[in-house]
Parts: structure tokens; sequence; C-alpha cells
């Protein structure tokens, strides 16, 4: 399942996904500031700002995680998640990459090519 979402460009697969980090993060932060980005993400028509989403929400989102821990292989997922996804989320929050679009590309190749 992991490697369909970080493939595709379509909303249509990305945007579920999407709605459900929704759910979770305002379950524990709902305010209006994160509602409002969370939207502007789901609302995008870039794959790349949806794939960095999902990318940061499996770094972050124990729940998320095992969602798709358990729809996947979750002993892949696992690694991708404390190897080098890990590296590229600190990576990405540094300053190291010039663009949101080299981090996805990046942590997706290194997911792909695993």
């Amino acid at each position: 399942m992991l490697y369909h979402i970080l493939t595709t460009h379509e909303a249509d697969v990305l945007n579920p996904h999407l709605h459900g980090i929704k759910r979770l993060v305002l379950q524990r932060a709902d305010n209006a500031k994160v509602r409002e980005a969370l939207q502007r993400a789901i609302d995008s028509e870039l794959p790349t700002i949806k794939h960095a989403f999902i990318l940061y929400c499996l770094h972050a989102e124990k729940s998320f995680r095992e969602y798709i821990g358990t729809r996947s292989n979750a002993r892949v997922v696992g690694e991708f998640v404390n190897g080098p996804l890990e590296k590229f989320v600190h990576a990405s929050l540094t300053g190291y990459y010039p663009s949101l679009r080299e981090f996805v590309n990046d942590a997706r190749n290194e997911y792909v090519t695993t």
C-alpha cells in the first residue's frame, strides 16, 4: 500500500489518506491554524505536497504508521520509518533540502528501491 501511495500522483488515491491524517491530528490539536493547514494540503493539486504530508505523518504519528503497516509489509515500513525516513525528515527540517520536492523524491526513491 505505501508503495502505491508514494508512486501515484492521483488525488483520488492520496486524499483519503490525508483525510484520515486530518482526523487523527485534529483529535489532539483541534485549532483553526492546524485545521486550515491540513485542508490546504488536501485541496492542493500538487502531489508533492500530499506526499510530503504523508511522509511527515509516517514519521510523527504512530497510529498512522500502524495503519500503513497493517496494509503493507509492516517490517519494511518499520525499517523505512526508523531508518532512512528519520534521516530525511531531520534533513528536511534543518534546511538540507532546498525544496520539498527533493525531500519527497529522496524519501520515495529510498522506499521504492529497498
